[in-house]
């Protein structure tokens, strides 16, 4: 028998390398087909070598190319015959190569089949049971506020990713509410408990210290604030309105000029009451800033803040 030379060990191991490829890309076809891929390419690697060298090739190549399927047989030099390889024996004991052939097929399955691996990966115990170590109470609280039903699962992943996303957005409320409360009523006796980044992470690192309840009383507490101040909002503008209304009136305005020091007086002179009514409505009017009314609105918003807050309050 013709001894193999290097180009042809080359020759070999290219081949080998592209059965391979063709049996990762043709994994979902059944053992015919991926038999009929198989023999193409080596028929195709075949017609490039004399047929007094073939054998060895053959030969070579099958000790070179694990089949990783018992179904998927190649030819023999001799006869047909299903082949398993010394490779094929020694790949398929080694775990690390598993992981990886794994790893690969992964991209390449359906949400079925992953799950189906999952599942089969968790019976052998080479998964964890999902939600095994959480609390019953606390996944029931869970699933009832995102109204999920017992046969969906939680993914734990997303749902990390889930806390990261609300915690942001809590810190970044808590520290925009009570800054600008502390701006708006720097004398009101209503003050932020604490910081809600310190509370959460003591209460997450499990500090003794740090309970529900009191995570709990600092967040609604910051929901108590965020909503009076919506809802004073919504009520400072008709309160504002309202009194220039009533201050500006033409019979506020009249009361005015009847009942100011000296009205009697005044009344001598020859004016019609139409004119001095124009007369205090411009004084009135000229009294009336910018500031003013940013000032009004700020003392409606925080009035009204207040006896929310101290309504709602446990």
């Amino acid at each position: 028998m013709p001894e193999m030379t290097n180009d042809k060990l080359r020759r070999v191991t290219a081949t080998a390398n592209r059965l391979r490829l063709v049996q990762i890309d043709f994994a979902d076809e059944n053992a015919e087909m991926r038999r009929k891929f198989l023999s193409e390419e080596i028929g195709r690697a075949l017609s490039g070598i004399v047929p007094g060298q073939r054998r060895a090739f053959l030969e070579e190549l099958m000790t070179r190319f694990p089949t990783w399927d018992p179904n998927v047989e190649l030819m023999s030099p001799d006869e047909e015959t299903a082949v398993l390889s010394p490779t094929d024996e020694q790949e398929l004991q080694d775990p690390s190569f598993l992981v990886t052939r794994l790893t690969d097929l992964v991209p390449t399955l359906s949400q079925e089949d992953k799950q189906a691996l999952i599942e089969g990966l968790r019976e052998a115990g080479l998964a964890p049971e999902v939600g095994q170590d959480w609390p019953e109470e606390a996944a029931k609280a869970l699933r009832s506020e995102l109204q999920l039903s017992d046969k969906e699962s939680i993914d734990t992943t997303r749902l990390l990713k889930l806390a990261v996303l609300i915690t942001q957005f809590v810190r970044s409320l808590d520290q925009l509410a009570w800054e600008t409360w502390r701006r708006m009523a720097p004398r009101s006796t209503i003050r932020r408990p604490s910081r809600l980044r310190g509370t959460m992470r003591g209460f997450v690192g499990g500090e003794a210290e740090v309970s529900h309840d009191q995570l709990s009383q600092d967040l609604d507490k910051l929901r108590r604030l965020l909503a009076s101040l919506i809802s004073a909002v919504g009520q400072a503008g008709r309160q504002i309105t309202a009194g220039y209304l009533k201050r500006l009136s033409p019979s506020e305005i009249e009361l005015l000029v009847k009942t100011e020091t000296g009205g009697l007086w005044k009344s001598l002179i020859q004016k019609s009451p139409e004119a001095k009514c124009w007369e205090k409505y411009v004084e009135l009017t000229g009294q009336v800033t910018e500031a003013l009314i940013e000032k009004e609105i700020v003392e409606a918003i925080v009035n009204s803040a207040e006896q929310l807050m101290k309504r709602s309050a446990p």
